[in-house]
């Protein structure tokens, strides 16, 4: 179970969360049933809202040209790093968009609304702030099919530590914005060390800043 990533039984416990319909079972009533007990998911919808509009206007707006001057400040053989180690996560947040469409598309009567809600809203909140740690370092078939994955990361995680201060700033803030969300449904198991999860918080600020720097997004084109 612990080589599974956490985020992915958060995802796809919403795709699964009905039973496979029997064939001799009346549909109006099995549908009836599902979304009656669909109301489990309007906490985690309460609570992903406000973590979202809070990250961005009490934390990101205040830091707003950190990634340009992260990302300029970089050597070309960084530069290069960080960008395999960041196309590399959005193309896994981007294959479990697809399986949430796919799912969605044809097998809709497995949906219900609220945990389409909560499915979408994960989904943007893994692409507006990275989560290095769900998507990534929890992940054994990214160490398999990449040998030097952890000197990657190793990599981003000594850019960001040794950056400046504004990084470690922001870290801090973030770490302390996280606490006051408790209830939220976290990707962090209980049985992981406290550094660990500091040494992905730092390449979480690596990747966002170059999401946001012009770079990326003059290369996204």
């Amino acid at each position: 179970m612990k080589n599974v990533p956490l985020i992915f039984l958060i995802f796809f416990s919403n795709l699964i969360f009905c039973q496979v319909i029997e064939e001799n079972k009346d549909m109006d009533m099995y549908l009836k049933d599902v979304i009656s007990r669909d109301d489990v998911y309007q906490n985690d919808i309460d609570i992903r809202i406000k973590y979202i509009n809070d990250f961005d206007k009490n934390i990101l707006i205040n830091y707003q040209n950190l990634p340009e001057e992260f990302i300029k400040k970089q050597t070309k053989e960084n530069l290069e790093i960080i960008k395999q180690i960041h196309d590399l996560y959005y193309e896994k947040v981007s294959k479990m968009e697809k399986e949430f469409n796919y799912n969605q598309k044809f097998t809709y009567k497995q949906l219900t609304p609220k945990s389409r809600i909560n499915s979408l809203l994960l989904i943007d909140e893994l692409k507006n702030y990275p989560d290095s740690y769900s998507i990534l370092y929890s992940d054994v078939l990214v160490r398999f099919n990449d040998k030097d994955f952890e000197k990657k990361m190793d990599k981003l995680f000594n850019l960001s530590k040794n950056y400046s201060v504004e990084i470690s700033k922001l870290r801090l803030e973030i770490d302390d914005f996280k606490r006051q969300f408790l209830n939220k449904p976290m990707y962090y198991p209980i049985w992981e060390k406290q550094e660990v999860v500091s040494y992905c918080s730092y390449i979480d600020i690596v990747l966002w800043c170059y999401s946001n720097s012009s770079l990326n997004k003059s290369l996204s084109k």
